[in-house]
């Protein structure tokens, strides 16, 4: 029986939602995925005449859907049901469950719908969101599309990092959001994911951001066969090039990882989430604290950012891209005494180690001043064999 008593919702708008549940979690498991009972709440966030874990109650209850080592997955009468979510057994069982909030007659429905106050909107209308792709400390990230044009986005919400914070303090993450924001969207390259549109007043801010439909760098990551090397060496220079723009423009990264270097379509490149790691920094006279960003970007940043240092440099975007290089190479984080990426995989040109290491030297003057000379490094060690690496695919024709 639902937790909330003054709810009170039809019979066939509670099956449309048990089906939709059922569907998803089918599709899922389809293609491989698996979400918490939390990524299922997120997912359906203001989508539900009720709250998902009312629906869980139910579905548990009447062994529809199970957990397995914390995810979602369903039972042979869940498999069942997905395919037929409006037979009589299913509908039995809605009755009894959610007994006492149903209402079916036409003098209910109407009754219900004049008395009760209307829902806040998490969203405004223009966007439908739809899977949930992944989450963050930043936020949870959800393919969408636009309600009119039906074009295919990302809608990154930031309601996961607000939970750091005070009410009071939430403005400040706001300010830094928007700030934050504004200056990726003025960023405009083949190689750096568009910014689209922002609400920041929702209740849940969110911006909306071009959609990557290939997920990210790390299923690239580790060379196996000579097309590997040219695939890394690829999407190596379209990154270089990306970030030479990026820094051209006065903006910095600061937070790069295979996470937020996106594959699209075609399988290019593009990189996402600029300055977005600021956002969770504390600056002078800021009421909002510092958040610790996590240990998974930890192996990506210099020694200058660990140490505290204040000011943003060209220099750690470059060093954290040579740790990636290495990482796309060998398939691991180089450790102090590891070997070269020619050493660890054999067939990797040798003229790809002294780039690596100038990348990643831990003193700033050490490293390459900025990417246009990676890139004439890169060219002139290379020469015409890989002469055109860098240019982005238009077409499926290779």
């Amino acid at each position: 029986m639902p937790s909330d008593n003054s709810t009170a919702v039809s019979k066939d708008v509670l099956l449309q939602d048990i089906s939709t549940i059922l569907k998803q979690v089918m599709r899922d498991q389809r293609e491989g995925r698996s979400r918490t009972p939390a990524d299922m709440k997120a997912l359906y966030s203001g989508n539900l005449a009720l709250e998902f874990p009312e629906y869980l109650k139910f579905l548990n209850k009447y062994n529809y859907m199970l957990l397995k080592d914390g995810k979602v997955i369903l039972s042979e009468k869940g498999i069942a049901a997905a395919a037929d979510a409006a037979g009589t057994r299913i509908v039995d069982e809605v009755e009894e469950f959610f007994e006492g909030i149903i209402i079916d007659t036409p003098e209910e429905i109407q009754e219900v719908s004049e008395e009760k106050t209307p829902t806040p909107i998490r969203q405004d209308s223009r966007y439908i969101k739809q899977d949930l792709i992944g989450s963050g400390v930043i936020g949870s990230v959800y393919r969408g599309k636009h309600a009119i044009t039906l074009r295919q986005v990302a809608i990154k919400e930031i309601k996961d990092l607000f939970s750091y914070y005070s009410f009071i303090q939430r403005s400040e993450v706001v300010i830094r959001l928007k700030d934050e924001i504004t200056s990726a969207a003025s960023l405009s390259h083949p190689c750096i994911i568009s910014i689209l549109d922002a609400n920041l007043e929702a209740t849940v801010p969110y911006f909306i951001m071009e959609y990557a439909p290939k997920g990210n760098l790390r299923q690239y990551i580790g060379v196996k066969s000579e097309e590997d090397i040219r695939r890394v060496f690829r999407l190596f220079l379209q990154i270089c090039y990306a970030l030479n723009y990026a820094h051209n423009q006065g903006i910095i990264h600061q937070n790069l990882k295979p996470e937020n270097m996106l594959i699209t379509e075609l399988e290019n490149v593009k990189i996402s989430d600029f300055g977005m790691n600021r956002i969770v920094r504390g600056r002078p006279g800021s009421q909002a604290p510092q958040i610790f960003i996590g240990a998974q970007s930890i192996a990506y940043q210099p020694p200058e950012i660990l140490s505290g240092r204040e000011d943003v440099i060209k220099q750690s975007d470059i060093y954290s891209l040579g740790i990636i290089l290495y990482e796309m190479i060998t398939g691991s984080i180089p450790g102090r005494r590891s070997q070269l990426p020619s050493q660890v995989v054999k067939g990797v040109p040798e003229a790809i180690d002294k780039i690596f290491d100038r990348m990643t030297r831990d003193r700033v003057e050490e490293r390459y001043e900025d990417f246009e000379q990676i890139l004439e490094d890169f060219y002139n060690s290379f020469g015409d064999e890989f002469g055109s690496m860098g240019d982005i695919i238009l077409s499926g024709k290779r």
